[in-house]
């Protein structure tokens, strides 16, 4: 419900959507709705949310959207506070990622929230593509085992059929 949000989560990939947010924003501030400072916003008062119904309904319908913001927001935190390194072990992957996905498609991600979740698709893209050479490896070293073997026993084959042809000469020699 009430927490602060950082300015920068108000900056959104798109510099238009960016400057309308910020002038809604500032709306809701001049009508003592938010409360900002320099850095941050947040709800005014507590009352706000448990008394505009509308508000308490468009809540609910967005309270996955929201959780999985919440959780987005914290990671992408955790990202940038780390320097947005290409090698991060924090990246989304499966579920995580299809998640993140779909909530930025249907919301207004954040310009570095949009960076991690792109940054988590190139980093699930490569370790796919290792994975798919680690198979394409597995695959091959088993066709050769197999050829080999195949190989192997035709060489023995071919070997006792030698020897019992020499012997069979060598009986009939004598």
């Amino acid at each position: 419900t009430r927490r602060r949000v950082d300015r920068d989560e108000l900056t959104l990939a798109d510099a238009a959507d960016t400057a309308t947010l910020a002038e809604v924003a500032q709306r809701f501030t001049d009508a003592r709705l938010l409360v900002s400072d320099a850095d941050t916003l947040e709800v005014a008062h507590e009352a706000l949310i448990r008394e505009w119904e509308r508000l308490g309904l468009w809540m609910r319908d967005a309270r996955e959207d929201l959780r999985t913001q919440k959780a987005v927001n914290a990671d992408t935190a955790d990202w940038v506070r780390a320097g947005k390194p290409t090698d991060y072990g924090g990246y989304y992957t499966g579920t995580l990622l299809a998640d993140a996905q779909r909530w930025q498609q249907d919301n207004d991600a954040s310009a570095d929230e949009a960076d991690f979740v792109a940054a988590s698709l190139a980093a699930d893209k490569i370790r796919r593509e290792k994975e798919a050479a680690t198979a394409r490896r597995v695959r091959n070293f088993r066709r050769a085992s197999v050829v080999l073997g195949v190989m192997v026993t035709l060489a023995i084959g071919a070997t006792i059929l030698a020897g019992l042809t020499a012997v069979t000469a060598r009986d009939e020699s004598n």
